[in-house]
């Protein structure tokens, strides 16, 4: 039993517990049943702010993820870490960056490596920058940049399809262009 004399830590620890004690039936049975399992899509941008999408109020208009957000479910209490990797590391792990080292495997596991067992196909693109490899922590497949920053318009050399090196030639290639 948690002691709730010791502080907002040992309450919000108790909060916790009891939410998935309540919720694990309901997503168990969703993943575990007949039912088609839901799609999920989780997007992290660098230098996005809450307001900037048309869907949390924002003036930009962003109608396919408007479209999305209204079909789905959107975070509402996520806490950016000021920095992307740290940042990377809460949201594949879902702890505190201070508990979560994704590229060296301690005390964490990832979205993808919960979802691969259930039967989900895993896929990551863009910026990776936690360490390791998306390959490593239970994506099926990746693009993009190992590293934290680069040239949109010259692959350097973290960019990586699945597991091996990407490099182009191509003179029209753009990193964010599909």
């Amino acid at each position: 039993m948690v002691n709730l004399n010791n502080g907002r830590r040992d309450f919000l620890k108790a909060m916790s517990l009891g939410a998935i004690s309540l919720l694990m039936p309901k997503l168990l049975s969703a993943v575990e049943g007949d039912r088609k399992k839901p799609n999920i899509v989780l997007i992290l941008a660098d230098d996005l702010g809450f307001s900037d999408l048309g869907c949390y109020g924002g003036e930009i208009e962003t109608p396919n993820l408007d479209r999305m957000a209204a079909k789905g479910l959107r975070f509402s209490q996520f806490y950016n870490c000021a920095k992307c990797s740290p940042t990377r590391n809460s949201i594949l792990t879902g702890l505190y960056h201070q508990q979560a080292d994704v590229g060296k495997g301690k005390n964490c596991v990832t979205i993808a490596e919960t979802l691969r067992p259930a039967g989900y196909t895993t896929l990551a693109a863009g910026k990776w920058h936690v360490g390791g490899t998306p390959m490593e922590r239970g994506f099926d497949r990746y693009f993009g940049m190992l590293g934290g920053a680069c040239s949109y318009f010259v692959p350097d050399k973290t960019f990586r399809l699945d597991r091996e090196p990407f490099a182009t030639n191509d003179r029209n290639f753009y990193s964010t262009s599909p």
